[in-house]
């Protein structure tokens, strides 16, 4: 925007300069054929090359023949020109072509026969200071003409440049679009989770409760040392055996001495009498025992409870797993949000830039029209 309102800045006094009438002179001066009178122009921002050509250029229909100098001069010549505007005899025009800084002084003479035009000859002096001021309007327009091309490039690359920022814009809107749906989906996760979490939680509660109780109702039997008790009583029961099967081995040793013995074999046989009513207690002790302990299942209370332990370990893991896939969810949130910042400001950037380039645009056409309302005088 800044080249631009420089170049605005300058372009009204090159127009001033070059949208008056062609600045012809005309001059007396020293050339070739001595001193004669000559149309003289002073031509802005070229060189003696670029209007050499030119002259070439505008004379070629007049079938002269155009002649450059020799090296260190600067005098041109077409050689008997047919400009019937002037004469209906060959017409030679001599031309000094001099670099003066940026600019080139033209000074033309026409002559017919060694004879030169000059003010006085009214009708065909005003058409030679045509053939000269053509010269002059045709390379005035190609410079606007080169200046158009170029302020064109720069309108070209504005317009580029628009089409990328528009472009840019229009990504960041889409990054926005798609944030915000990522958004909505992590919500609609979050939301699903922290429910299932809730579900989750109240079976935990259940299974926990659901293992105290188990563990409260095991607590009312000790197996082991139920167990103990019956291996000691199957041993007393053992020992209480092998007594009596002592006690009856007595007695059949001493049925022989029946009369000798019979207060010793009511004796053993009272003892006989007491040691299997201790065994059928024995027994009967065992077999509460052994009742006690399949009657409440422990075996199996003992494999339910492991496998509810096990139950609650996989829902505890798996109310972990919810609880990091929510916080997944709610750093993605966290990132989509700081994408949404990040483009926002971006897009509002882009905006001030493109009303920016729009604005530099705007002044590149407005310079294009001005230059080419300007060429169209010397066309």
């Amino acid at each position: 925007m800044k080249k631009i309102s420089a170049l605005l800045t300058l372009l009204p006094s090159l127009i001033f300069i070059q949208a008056q009438d062609v600045p012809l002179q005309d001059v007396r001066k020293t050339m070739s054929k001595g001193e004669h009178p000559g149309i003289e122009v002073i031509i802005p921002g070229t060189n003696t090359e670029e209007v050499a050509k030119v002259l070439e250029n505008k004379t070629k229909d007049f079938k002269g023949k155009f002649i450059r100098p020799a090296k260190g001069n600067v005098e041109y010549l077409i050689d008997d020109a047919r400009i019937a505007a002037i004469s209906d005899q060959p017409i030679d025009i001599h031309a000094l072509i001099m670099q003066e800084g940026e600019q080139v002084k033209l000074t033309t003479f026409y002559s017919v026969g060694g004879l030169f035009f000059s003010p006085s000859n009214q009708a065909q002096y005003a058409a030679a200071r045509g053939i000269t001021g053509n010269v002059y309007k045709q390379i005035i327009y190609d410079q606007y003409e080169a200046k158009l091309r170029e302020e064109n490039k720069k309108l070209e690359k504005l317009d580029s440049d628009l089409r990328g920022l528009e472009k840019n814009k229009e990504n960041l809107e889409g990054d926005v679009r798609k944030a915000n749906e990522n958004i909505k989906k992590s919500e609609s996760a979050i939301a699903a989770g922290e429910k299932q979490k809730a579900g989750i939680t109240a079976e935990i509660e259940a299974k926990k409760a659901d293992i105290n109780k188990q563990k409260e109702e095991l607590a009312k039997f000790d197996r082991k040392a139920l167990e103990t008790e019956i291996k000691a009583l199957e041993s007393d029961k053992k020992g209480l055996e092998k007594d009596m099967e002592k006690a009856s081995k007595d007695i059949g040793e001493k049925n022989a001495q029946i009369e000798k013995l019979k207060n010793e074999i009511a004796t053993l046989q009272s003892q006989v009498e007491t040691f299997k009513k201790n065994i059928d207690e024995k027994n009967k002790l065992i077999a509460d025992k052994k009742a006690t302990i399949s009657n409440n299942n422990l075996a199996e209370r003992e494999k339910r409870l492991r496998e509810t332990q096990k139950e609650l370990q996989g829902m505890e893991k798996n109310f972990e797993n919810i609880q990091k896939d929510i916080q997944n969810e709610n750093n993605r949130i966290n990132e989509s949000k700081s994408a949404i910042t990040r483009a926002e400001s971006s897009i509002a950037e882009t905006a001030k830039q493109i009303a920016a380039k729009k604005a530099e645009i705007d002044a590149q056409r407005s310079l294009l029209d001005k230059l080419k309302a300007e060429q169209a005088k010397y066309k």
